[in-house]
């Protein structure tokens, strides 16, 4: 993502009109106490916090029990969401090559659940890409996974996303 992807005359009018619909909505849903904390201080609004909750009969309804690697000896690293630190995944991928994409005698099988950015297309041969699925088969594609991996900077100008975006 580029900063300057728009122009600065543009950005402001879009912030101004953004918090114009923030100010006026009847709720706000937030992902964590630290988001909704973050739009109490910065902008005098209340929030209600959003939680992911399980059905009841969770096992009952899951469909894919069996797990999705046919190497019951590779070591299963996922990640589940959207990319916010290419540079860090980048690091994490060259960590992979010098170890030649095995640990411990496993073969490192990486799993990913959801949009690989274009830019790690060329890896699409080494990484399973399950795309886009519905909440409770993303469950099942982690259940079986050894490892969760989920890469953030710790810029400062991540912090505040840092801050709001880990659910507590």
């Amino acid at each position: 993502f580029q900063r300057d992807f728009i122009g600065s005359r543009f950005r402001l009018r879009l912030k101004k009109s953004i918090a114009e619909l923030r100010s006026h909505a009847e709720s706000r849903g937030v992902a964590s106490e630290g988001m909704a904390e973050y739009y109490r201080q910065s902008f005098g609004l209340s929030s209600i916090i959003l939680r992911q909750a399980l059905p009841l009969d969770y096992k009952a309804i899951t469909t894919k029990k069996e797990a999705k690697t046919s190497q019951s000896n590779s070591l299963v690293i996922v990640f589940c969401g959207n990319l916010y630190a290419p540079e860090q995944f980048r690091l994490f991928l060259e960590a992979l090559d010098s170890l030649q994409w095995q640990l411990g005698g496993r073969k490192i099988h990486l799993r990913w659940v959801g949009d690989l950015p274009t830019e790690f297309n060329k890896l699409r041969d080494f990484i399973e890409v399950t795309g886009w699925v519905p909440f409770l088969d993303s469950l099942d594609y982690l259940k079986d996974a050894d490892l969760g991996y989920c890469p953030y900077s710790n810029s400062e100008t991540d912090r505040i996303r840092m801050e709001t975006s880990f659910p507590s």
